[in-house]
């Protein structure tokens, strides 16, 4: 019954946490958003000051911690293969209280490889994920970041407390219940904070990679607090469900969600079908997935609860071949940027290699979990080879697409070294796959041992401890795997050459897209073949012209593919930038002061000052930053430069009357310097090649008075005039040259000279103008001095005659102000005029003026 129990609470939470995102609290809503609010980003007080407010902090401590702890597993694991056909090997650990136990060692293992490396990492990568497809922070980044120290800790506790006297029932999460209450301590403010994220997004929907997280967190909160609820219900069956959510809902959906961003970031930047991902994230959440062959406990579960869970995990089967099918053809149209077939990166082989792994034990932890319900359990050691598929294999080579995809892009750098990627892909692969042969043939050699009624261990056969040994050796390449994946990680933090363009997948991660298709019989197999998906709209189009013979390039079009218009200023800083005749090479190297690769905005306003390009406002800087910045991070970097720059030249091109038009005075006076040298540099070059034409003339003259005079009687002379007709011929060849050569430097002259008189007269033009405005400037200036010294006569002479009114003892007439009714009529400028008249008060309201007038009166 408690079974039933646990399976209608987890049901409930995913219905609340449903209705929650989709309709909120109703007016409660923004006060329970503000308390979250607070309880990840204040509450925390002094504890939040050990780590900075940096983005993406959270989401690097919690991968790499994945990466040592994945190390650590799959060490753990070898040893345990080790121990399997040597049970002495690590004896001399005696002393310190050690013994080989196979169960203790398995739970090792789980835990290690499940709560340590699989969550950290994953979960690492997911935070990546919510803030690239979301666009903001992750909302209380240092406390989630602190969150990951203690589940390290607590993990490391855990394992420390299976060797004492301490250790739990070795079903997952079955013990220390003060723990995994921790562990939900700590879950908590994550699961808030990635809510938070989410709920502040600027696109209007989730998506199915964040149904995926949010769903995953409510199979992880569910299978916490049914852990440290265990022993009021005291069910076994409990336990069994708890396992089967950590490795199911939790870690599966995770996997799923991390390759739905993986794939189309490495790949054609789309997932292939949006139903088949939301058929996947929905299907995960209600079944229950075979994985974990050794957590079937059939012997305490109930007739009807083992008919619920065949059910559930046969049904399962369909949302992860959905899911691995969706992932497979989205690796499958990898393309490059012109429609091309393109090579798969290593992150997308990784993650597809972990999606066929993940299915392909799935089928087979079905059936070792049908064996043990089925009552015969005699397939206890296959179990533990489907566990390590599982855990290894398919989870382990997503971890390690993670880590070669999000990891990199976390720290802003491109990955240490390709190559190695493609080592840790051999390793992995080629290692869990032989290991899990040997495995199978080891157990069932083991099972036919013991249907033959052999009486000692099976596992100590001659024969089966050399296969064991075998499957220990190459289970060995995750091992070493996993070591090249940390220290490529470490390595690429700080040695991987720094991001140029990110490329990042924008929010929604699974866009829909566009094709034209032209007049003429179509198939669905040329339409698959030009890399369309099951969600691209057709646009039929009979003028469009059919494309050519053969396998025809992708025109595909997202639905929002127009470009926003260019910003006017930064059309004008192009403009004026093309003025500078220099490269946006050039410009970007003499504005990068520090030479650190990229532009601040104070950098950008100084140099744009310093170089006389243009005089830009504050707040054109600030709009000019974000019309450049591709990238979104408040830097300027040569490629965005670049690419705006061409782009405001292609879209918004100058002729030469606009060339000459918008030049600045400076720009002109240089232009006509530079344009003095050059005419001065050509005419010399003139007076040269005319002096070597002169020559060249007179040397002509020479030999043509040498050929005439020549003897054509004998050989000899022969010889001589055949040798001195092609000198002559040569050297008219070379005076043509000069000529023509003459002629293109006086084109040039020509057109230099014209390029400087319409200079020069645009020059003048500009100054004339100044020098008019110059004289307007000095008129205005001039008339408001006149207005200013007339203004202080007046006032002295109002005041004299104020003065000898006082002193005559007279009164000022009241004759003079207005009646009430005409001061209410009169502006609030004649109000104050009239008021400093009457050495009044000019400030405050028109009724307050109004007031003192009448006082005065």
């Amino acid at each position: 019954m408690s079974a039933f129990l646990a399976v209608g609470t987890y049901l409930a939470l995913v219905v609340l946490l449903v209705l929650v995102v989709n309709r909120g609290f109703g007016s409660a809503t923004p006060g329970l958003r503000e308390l979250a609010q607070f309880l990840v980003e204040k509450a925390p007080g002094p504890l939040n000051d050990l780590f900075e407010e940096d983005e993406g902090l959270a989401s690097r401590i919690w991968m790499m911690s994945g990466a040592v702890w994945l190390f650590l597993s799959t060490s753990f694991a070898f040893i345990a293969l080790w121990q399997e056909q040597n049970p002495d090997a690590l004896k001399a650990f005696a002393g310190f209280g050690y013994t080989y136990n196979l169960e203790t060692m398995r739970q090792i293992v789980w835990t290690s490889a499940t709560m340590g490396a699989a969550t950290m990492l994953l979960l690492g990568g997911a935070y990546h994920i919510i803030e690239r497809l979301y666009g903001r922070p992750l909302v209380g980044q240092r406390l989630v970041a602190l969150m990951g120290v203690v589940w390290i800790l607590l993990t490391l506790v855990e394992i420390g407390l299976t060797f004492t006297t301490y250790s739990a029932n070795q079903i997952p999460l079955s013990g220390h219940e003060a723990l995994q209450a921790l562990r939900l301590v700590v879950v908590i403010p994550c699961f808030l904070a990635v809510g938070l994220t989410i709920d502040g997004r600027t696109s209007g929907e989730i998506g199915p990679i964040g149904w995926h997280i949010l769903l995953a967190f409510c199979g992880l909160i569910w299978a916490l607090c049914a852990a440290a609820l265990r022993p009021v219900f005291d069910s076994v069956e409990l336990a069994w469900m708890i396992g089967k959510a950590i490795e199911g809902w939790w870690l599966t959906g995770l996997a799923f969600a991390t390759l739905l961003y993986v794939i189309p970031a490495g790949g054609s930047g789309r997932i292939w079908s949006r139903s088949l991902a939301t058929a996947g994230y929905v299907g995960l959440a209600l079944t229950i997935v075979p994985f974990g062959s050794h957590t079937t406990i059939p012997s305490t579960i109930s007739s009807p609860l083992r008919a619920l869970v065949l059910s559930s995990m046969a049904l399962s089967l369909l949302p992860l071949t959905a899911a691995t099918l969706n992932i497979l053809a989205s690796v499958s149209r990898s393309r490059n940027a012109d429609g091309s077939d393109g090579s798969y990166s290593s992150s997308v082989m990784l993650g597809s290699a972990g999606t066929c792994i993940l299915l392909v034990s799935a089928f087979g932890s079905i059936f070792t979990g049908g064996n043990a319900f089925g009552g015969t359990e005699d397939l206890g050691v296959i179990n533990d080879v489907a566990d390590r598929a599982f855990l290894f294999g398919g989870l382990g080579l997503v971890m390690c697409a993670v880590a070669t995809s999000i990891w990199p892009r976390s720290v802003g750098r491109e990955p240490h070294s390709i190559s190695r990627h493609r080592t840790i892909l051999g390793l992995f692969s080629i290692g869990i796959v032989a290991a899990t042969a040997v495995g199978v043939g080891v157990g069932v050699a083991v099972r036919a041992l013991t249907a033959s009624g052999f009486d000692g261990d099976p596992l100590q056969v001659d024969g089966v401890r050399g296969a064991i040994m075998t499957e220990a050796f190459f289970f060995y390449g995750a091992v070493i795997g996993s070591i090249a994946l940390a220290m490529n990680m470490i390595t690429t933090s700080y040695r991987g050459r720094v991001h140029e363009l990110s490329s990042e997948i924008p929010s929604p991660e699974v866009e829909v897209f566009r094709q034209q298709i032209p007049a003429g019989r179509h198939t669905m197999r040329g339409f698959l073949s030009m890399g369309l998906s099951l969600d691209t709209v057709l646009d039929f189009n009979p003028k469009a012209a059919l494309p050519p013979s053969g396998r025809s390039m992708v025109n595909i079009i997202s639905e929002d593919d127009e470009e926003p218009p260019l910003d006017p200023e930064l059309v004008q800083l192009a403009h004026s930038i093309h003025f500078t005749r220099m490269s946006v090479y050039e410009l970007f190297r003499d504005l990068d002061l520090d030479g650190d690769g990229s532009l601040t905005p104070y950098e950008f306003r100084e140099g744009m000052m310093r170089m006389d390009i243009d005089d830009l406002a504050p707040g054109d800087v600030d709009r000019l930053i974000r019309a450049v910045d591709i990238n979104g991070d408040g830097r300027i970097d040569l490629p965005e430069l670049d690419i705006m720059i061409s782009r405001a030249l292609r879209e918004h091109p100058l002729d030469a009357e606009q060339d000459m038009r918008l030049m600045s005075r400076t720009q002109m006076e240089n232009r006509i310097k530079t344009l003095e040298e050059e005419r001065k540099s050509t005419e010399q070059r003139l007076t040269t090649l005319g002096a070597e034409q002169k020559s060249a003339k007179n040397k002509v003259k020479e030999l043509e008075k040498k050929l005439a005079t020549a003897d054509s009687g004998s050989k000899k002379d022969k010889d001589a005039l055949s040798a001195l007709s092609t000198k002559v011929d040569e050297a008219k060849v070379a005076a043509e040259e000069i000529a023509t050569e003459m002629e293109s430097e006086q084109s040039s002259l020509e057109g230099l000279s014209v390029e400087l008189d319409d200079t020069s007269s645009r020059l003048t033009e500009v100054k004339e103008a100044m020098k008019v405005a110059q004289t307007k400037k000095k008129d205005v200036h001039a008339a408001m001095n006149n207005l200013q010294s007339e203004a202080v006569r007046l006032k002295s002479e109002l005041k004299a005659a104020h003065d000898t009114i006082t002193s005559l003892g007279g009164e000022q007439p009241t004759s003079t102000i207005p009646s009430e009714e005409e001061l209410k009529k009169l502006k609030k400028s004649d109000l104050q005029a009239l008021a400093k008249s009457l050495e009044l008060s000019a400030s405050g309201t028109k009724d307050q003026i109004t007031e003192r007038i009448n006082a005065q009166r």
